[in-house]
C-alpha cells in the first residue's frame, strides 16, 4: 500500500506534529510505502504573504493544483490529511476527488466549526458555534488571534465544510469524545473512526529513577491549568517542576522550568519523577501525549477530568483524578497519590499496564490499517 500523507506544520512545533511524524514513521516501519506532502506556517511572512494566505483558506486553487501533480506523480492507493490548515487548505480534498483518490482526514482539533480549534473563549470551555450550527459567534467574540478581523477568513473557511465533507471518505478522531462532538457537528457517524494517539514505549531508553519531584510537562498558559496548579502547589511536600513553553512562563519564577524541553530532557525527566501532573481545563480531544508517555514508562499519573479522561482513566485504579479547575481537589488527588507508596506503585502499574493494552504502536497500526482497508474496500466496484 502506498500512502500519500498531507500536512501544514505549525509555526511552534506541537503535539499534532509529533503525532503525524510518529505515525508516518510507524507506517514505514510496517513495510509501506510513504510519500509526504508537506508545508509548513513558517513559510508565512509578512503582510502580504499573510493576506494572500487568509484570501485563500477556504480552498488555494494554486495549492489544490500543485496537489492534483503531486497525486499524479506519487499515484498513491491511498491521501492521509492531517492538518490542511493554513496552507494546505481543503483545496486537497477536492484534488484528491478529482483524482479518484481515497481520503482519510484525521481530525486532531475541533477547526470544523471552531475558529480556534479548541473549543475555547476567554480561557474558558466554548461549545457557542456547535450550538448554534454557526460561525458568527466566532467572528463576533474575535477567537481567532483576538481579532474579528482575523477570524473572518477562518469562519468563511469553515463555512465551506459542506462542499468538501462530503468527498472524505473516513473521518479519524483520537477519542469517543471527540466523535461525539463530530457527530453533533454535522459529520456522518458512520464516517467517524476511534483511533488514539500512541507513544512508543520509553522504559527501555529511560530507565525509571524515582527523584521525589513531580513534573508538568506542556503548553504553560492558562487553558492548561497553570495557574490552578500553581496555586495549589503552596505547601506540598514535593517540589513540582515544569517542561514547556507560553504566556504563563514568566508566573513561574518559583519554580524550575525547562523552556520547550528536548525529547531527551523530557524523558529524562520523566523516568525521574514521583507524578505526572495534569491539569488541564480545556476539553482535550485527544488524550495529551505526555499521558502516554509517562504510563509506558509507569509514572504515576494526576489529572484532571478533560473531555476524555473518562475513557481511560479510573480514580485510584490507574491514576488520581479531580475536577478541571478545582484547586483543593488538586490538592486532594496528589495528597492521595503521596499518602502510600505501595499503593502508588499499584496505581503506576495499572497505568502501564493500560498504556501497553491501549496505546502501544501495535495496536495503532493495526486499527489504522483496518481503516484504510475499509476505505479501500468501499472504493473497489
Amino acid at each position: 500500500m502506498h500512502v500519500l500523507v498531507a500536512h501544514n506544520r505549525y509555526q511552534i512545533r506541537g503535539g499534532e506534529d509529533v503525532v503525524v511524524d510518529r505515525e508516518t514513521k510507524l507506517l514505514e516501519e510496517a513495510g509501506m510505502r510513504v510519500s509526504r506532502y508537506f508545508r509548513d506556517s513558517q513559510e508565512i511572512q509578512g503582510p502580504s504573504r499573510t493576506l494572500q494566505t487568509a484570501l485563500s483558506l477556504a480552498r488555494s486553487r494554486k495549492e489544490e493544483k500543485a496537489f492534483r501533480e503531486k497525486i499524479r506523480e506519487l499515484r498513491p492507493d491511498i491521501v492521509h490529511v492531517h492538518n490542511y490548515f493554513p496552507l494546505l487548505t481543503p483545496a486537497v480534498f477536492f484534488a484528491c476527488y478529482e483524482e479518484g483518490v481515497p481520503i482519510v482526514h484525521t481530525l486532531h482539533n475541533f477547526r470544523l466549526f471552531c475558529a480556534n480549534g479548541l473549543l475555547l473563549r476567554e480561557g474558558k470551555n466554548c461549545t457557542l458555534c456547535l450550538d448554534k450550527g454557526s460561525s458568527l459567534p466566532g467572528v463576533v467574540h474575535q477567537c481567532y488571534r483576538n481579532s474579528a478581523l482575523a477570524t473572518m477568513p477562518v469562519a468563511r473557511m469553515i463555512a465551506s465544510r459542506n462542499q468538501w465533507v462530503p468527498l472524505v471518505d473516513a473521518f479519524v478522531t483520537m477519542t469517543e469524545f471527540a466523535r461525539s462532538l463530530f457527530v453533533l457537528s454535522g459529520l456522518p457517524a458512520e464516517k467517524l473512526h476511534v483511533k488514539s494517539n500512541f507513544s512508543p514505549d520509553l522504559s527501555a531508553r529511560f530507565p525509571r529513577q524515582d527523584q521525589g519531584y513531580a513534573l508538568y510537562v506542556g503548553r504553560l498558559s492558562n487553558e492548561k491549568g497553570i495557574r490552578t496548579l500553581r496555586q495549589a502547589w503552596k505547601g506540598m511536600p514535593i517540589p513540582l517542576k515544569f517542561i514547556g513553553d507560553g504566556p504563563l512562563a514568566e508566573d513561574l519564577h518559583d519554580f524550575e522550568v525547562h523552556l520547550r524541553g528536548s525529547a531527551e530532557d523530557v524523558g529524562r525527566l520523566l523516568a525521574g519523577a514521583s507524578l505526572l501532573v495534569m491539569p488541564t481545563e480545556c476539553f482535550e480531544g485527544a488524550v495529551p501525549l505526555v499521558l502516554l508517555e509517562a504510563m509506558s514508562l509507569g509514572i504515576p499519573v494526576v489529572t484532571s477530568k478533560f473531555g476524555a479522561a473518562g475513557e481511560v482513566f479510573r480514580e485510584g485504579e490507574n491514576a488520581w483524578l479531580f475536577p478541571a479547575g478545582d484547586r483543593e481537589g488538586l490538592r486532594a488527588a496528589v495528597g492521595r497519590a503521596l499518602a502510600d507508596s505501595e499503593k502508588r506503585k499499584a496505581v503506576a502499574d495499572a497505568g502501564r499496564a493500560t498504556y501497553l493494552r491501549e496505546f502501544g504502536p501495535e495496536r495503532n497500526l493495526a486499527r489504522l490499517q483496518e481503516i484504510y482497508s475499509g476505505v479501500l474496500q468501499a472504493k473497489r466496484p
